[in-house]
């Protein structure tokens, strides 16, 4: 029922929305690829935007790991010294 073509559409706006693309922008995207191929270049712009929000996601998550990573070698010492 459903084409290759479709089956690499999904996948690519499920990896969107795993990403955090709002639900608005990838039916923008949709919208683009339906308007042609002369809608490349703002495609394109909309991928990078995100790409720019994906990274600085990622750089906040790992700040964050780092801080749990020093809480738990704290707590995983002081445990050690109370055995």
């Amino acid at each position: 029922r459903y084409t290759e073509a479709d089956l690499r559409r999904l996948e690519l706006l499920t990896k969107l929305r795993r990403t955090g693309m709002p639900v608005q922008d990838m039916r923008h995207y949709a919208e683009l690829v339906q308007q042609g191929d002369h809608t490349r270049a703002e495609r394109l712009r909309l991928f990078r935007a995100h790409r720019e929000r994906v990274l600085t996601r990622i750089a906040e998550l790992q700040a964050d790991l780092e801080v749990l990573n020093y809480k738990i070698d704290i707590y995983r010492k002081m445990v050690e010294e109370q055995e």
